[in-house]
């Protein structure tokens, strides 16, 4: 699992810095403190 930043500025130089043959899904879930996934 590779989790986002917060920054979503990175998102676009990740795809730029690995190229076509990989790509990058990422969402950005809520945090509930106290519960279990």
């Amino acid at each position: 699992m590779v989790v986002p930043p917060s920054n979503p500025v990175a998102e676009p130089e990740l795809d730029a810095l690995l190229g076509d043959d990989v790509r990058v899904y990422s969402d950005r879930l809520p945090v509930f403190a106290g519960m279990d996934l």
